[in-house]
């Protein structure tokens, strides 16, 4: 592991908040490609969809709350697990953030992911390091993405 990435605090990259997607480019991609957007809300908002009146925003808001409230921890735990050496926890971490990251059709970090997840239960930790920074960089992009779907204010009861 890189000593930059193992220093840096588990919610760092959830600091950068207000970047945007095009901003937060994985580095494999030259800055002259275009990016597509890491996510694909159709899932979400049908699910919404099935709910009356208001309710439908206050699922979609509190879907996207979630998961910026939760994977930071998540991802803490992944990175934490893997420093500590133990794949199995590095698995598990990964199996959720998978779970959370299908909700908004976030293709790529579910891919990333399962090859962590993969990894991790066959005892491969080595082959999460690469992995790992790949799930920041995509994280990083997911939280860009999904900010222009937050409310500005929560929702009232």
């Amino acid at each position: 592991m890189c000593a930059s990435k193992a220093s840096q605090s588990p919610t760092l990259p959830f600091m950068l908040l207000s970047m945007s997607a095009s901003e937060l480019r994985p580095r494999s991609i030259p800055r002259n490609v275009p990016l597509e957007s890491p996510i694909d809300l159709t899932e979400l908002f049908r699910l919404g969809d099935t709910a009356s009146g208001d309710t439908s925003r206050h699922f979609v808001h509190d879907i996207i709350e979630l998961f910026l409230t939760l994977t930071p921890d998540i991802y803490g735990t992944a990175r934490a697990a893997f420093a500590d050496g133990d794949a199995q926890s590095v698995a598990r971490a990964a199996h959720k953030l998978k779970s959370q990251a299908a909700y908004f059709g976030a293709r790529r970090m579910v891919n990333v992911c399962k090859q962590i997840e993969q990894h991790g239960y066959a005892g491969e930790l080595s082959r999460c390091e690469r992995l790992l920074d790949d799930l920041e960089d995509e994280l990083d992009r997911v939280v860009a993405a999904l900010q222009p779907h937050r409310f500005e204010e929560p929702p009232a009861p």
